[in-house]
């Protein structure tokens, strides 16, 4: 093996391992390469990057990040991605924090920096697709809460500006060329000691014009009855069903 460190320090600071690739006039610059090895037989290796610890108070942190771009460029993008695969699973990525004993567990941020022209950046959240099965999954879950309530899941655009709406939520299936399309679904879980949750659809209020209106449309068929509208109230197996 080859090792590269720095001795340790009993009454001060130990050393820092610098690599660093020194600057030029022309072309692309110079690289920084790590591989780890590669195996015929075995599983390759394992590339790790890990802060040092703290015994008594608060770990490293592990910072990767592109360097601020020039006048005429972009900073460098970042790239997080497994290897494809010929005859079995690629690999998955994992973004998470670690679990606290004795306090509240780290957060998963993800956010795009602001800009001062054009369209703000988006954030994208896309699930494989699959020329044989059924595409993959997003899920979104709140946290348990195993002795309280579980966190909220909340789905909302931002405030507008002085000259602009907020923005719109859209709710949709996606087209169908061979069969049926797909449902949405808006339901509470059941409560098997207590009162279920209700749906809500409700409009905000206004200062100006009329009221924004709440619409609800059956689909509409070209050869065949079109879609029912049904609402029902609750049914009351011991009582009466509701109103």
């Amino acid at each position: 093996s080859v090792y590269i460190g720095t001795g340790a320090a009993t009454a001060g600071r130990a050393g820092a391992v610098v690599v660093s690739v020194g600057s030029g006039t022309s072309g692309a610059g110079g690289g920084v390469l790590v591989n780890a090895g590669r195996s015929t037989l075995n599983t390759g290796g394992t590339v790790r990057i890990s802060s040092g610890e703290g015994t008594a108070t608060s770990s490293g942190a592990v910072v990767i990040r592109t360097t601020n771009g020039g006048a005429a460029g972009l900073s460098g993008f970042l790239f997080f991605s497994t290897g494809t695969s010929k005859d079995s699973n690629s690999g998955s990525v994992f973004l998470g924090t670690g679990a606290a004993t004795a306090g509240r567990a780290g957060a998963v941020v993800v956010s795009v920096g602001s800009g001062t022209s054009g369209v703000a950046g988006d954030v994208l959240v896309n699930a494989g697709r699959s020329t044989l099965n059924t595409g993959g999954t997003i899920r979104i879950s709140s946290g348990e809460g195993t002795a309280t309530t579980s966190g909220a899941v909340v789905i909302r655009s931002t405030n507008g500006g002085t000259m602009g709406l907020s923005g719109s939520l859209f709710f949709s299936t996606g087209t169908s060329k061979d069969s049926n399309s797909g449902s949405v679904y808006i339901v509470t879980g059941a409560a098997t000691a207590g009162r279920a949750g209700a749906v809500v659809v409700s409009v905000g209020s206004g200062t100006s014009g009329a009221g924004g209106g709440v619409l609800v449309g059956a689909g509409r068929s070209t050869l065949n009855t079109g879609g029912t509208v049904r609402i029902s109230s609750g049914e009351g197996t011991a009582t009466s069903s509701g109103a």
